[in-house]
């Protein structure tokens, strides 16, 4: 049962990586803005998802790392992402991670930073 459980942990983490690779490569062309507005599954979905790795920066700081970069790429292209984020309350989630990781988890602090820039907050 151990093994399962850390199998599917670790094929969660690799899924978040590869997500979060796609959208940085996506952002850059304007597709991903484009599908962000033209895709319910990114409103009803994906940024719910995001944020939940994102809060469970405490079990986690890994997954909630590849979340955080997957929601900076989002919010840095897309203004109905940004609109999308702050209606699911990411900018509270994000702060809370924020405080945790600035003692934690250098990388996450700085990706939480990116992220509440690319929502036009300062940390």
């Amino acid at each position: 049962a151990d093994a399962m459980k850390e199998l599917f942990e670790k094929c969660r983490h690799l899924a978040l990586v590869l997500l979060s690779n796609v959208l940085e490569l996506t952002s850059k062309d304007g597709c991903l803005a484009e599908s962000v507005k033209s895709e319910k599954w990114f409103a009803e979905f994906l940024i719910p998802s995001l944020l939940d790795e994102v809060k469970s920066f405490e079990s986690s700081s890994n997954n909630a790392y590849e979340a955080a970069c997957g929601l900076t790429c989002l919010a840095a292209c897309s203004d109905i992402a940004r609109r999308l984020m702050e209606e699911n309350s990411a900018v509270e989630d994000l702060m809370s991670a924020y405080s945790f990781a600035v003692r934690n988890h250098e990388l996450l602090a700085n990706e939480l930073e990116r992220s509440l820039k690319a929502l036009r907050r300062c940390v």
